[in-house]
């Protein structure tokens, strides 16, 4: 009976354990199980499961946080996501806006996926999508990189490249059917950036706590297309280590779907693409 209520005592005590830890999930797409000693600027300090030994990873390595208590956090390349302090030089929305709202103003039209400055300013993202390639396949340009680093800011990524064709005689947007099909919609539309998209996304389905089903139903109820599951969506960001590739999320039924070939695509290969737009 003292055997059987030591082994209780135990189980009971490793349960514990394992639902008192942290998880952290990295950008490699991997999952750590450990407790989070302290987070600066810079990295975080953490010890593995069982043991005693501090280790440190930067921050830039760091996707999201999800705590013991329940609590989540999403980290962008560079600074923490927790501020609402932004700055931009664009007027104010004639009215405050929430997410999954439908934005209609000056021939604009799309649904509200971020806020800020209480709802007057935010983004965006189209309610129509195609299935495009990022760029046609040319020989001469299968490997060769565009310089689309940015992994925060699509709009950056765009202007760079229209700045390589400009000084381009063989390229033009039109050999860039995602980008172009985002510049189509009209001044102010762009092709998301990798992390843009990814913290957009967790900001919806983690913190809000909002489904993809949810998400699809507001799509759909403003007639646009929805959002579909085990789908690539192209990003604007090249990947710095094989110029003939480009960053893609895959949707799941919980937005994101991390895992090793969940990252990149042949910029040549076609896959869904939704344009977004800051108000």
């Amino acid at each position: 009976m003292k055997k059987s209520l030591a082994l209780l005592s135990l189980l009971a005590l490793a349960i514990i354990s394992v639902a008192g830890q942290d998880v952290i999930l990295t950008r490699a797409a991997e999952e750590i199980k450990a407790k989070v000693i302290t987070i600066t600027d810079e990295a975080v300090t953490y010890q593995l499961q069982g043991q005693t030994v501090n280790r440190v990873m930067p921050l830039t390595d760091i996707f999201m946080i999800k705590y013991a208590n329940g609590e989540k956090e999403v980290f962008n390349t560079n600074e923490r996501i927790t501020s609402n302090t932004r700055t931009t030089d664009k007027p104010r929305a004639s009215r405050s806006y929430q997410l999954l709202d439908l934005y209609d103003e000056n021939g604009v039209r799309g649904i509200v996926v971020d806020v800020y400055d209480d709802g007057y300013h935010g983004t965006i993202m189209s309610l129509g999508q195609r299935r495009l390639p990022f760029m046609k396949y040319f020989e001469a340009f299968a490997y060769t990189a565009m310089g689309l680093y940015n992994s925060d800011n699509g709009m950056e990524n765009q202007k760079e490249l229209l700045v390589y064709l400009s000084q381009s005689e063989l390229l033009s947007i039109e050999d860039f059917p995602a980008m172009n099909w985002c510049i189509s919609l009209g001044e102010g539309w762009y092709l998301p950036a990798r992390n843009e998209m990814d913290k957009i996304f967790a900001h919806i389905a983690w913190d809000k706590g909002i489904s993809l089903n949810t998400l699809n139903q507001m799509i759909t109820s403003y007639k646009g297309t929805k959002l579909g599951t085990e789908y690539s969506y192209i990003t604007s960001t090249e990947s710095r280590n094989q110029g003939s590739r480009v960053n893609v999320i895959l949707m799941s039924s919980y937005f994101i779907k991390y895992s090793d070939s969940a990252w990149f695509l042949e910029r040549w290969t076609p896959a869904f693409v939704r344009a977004f737009y800051k108000f």
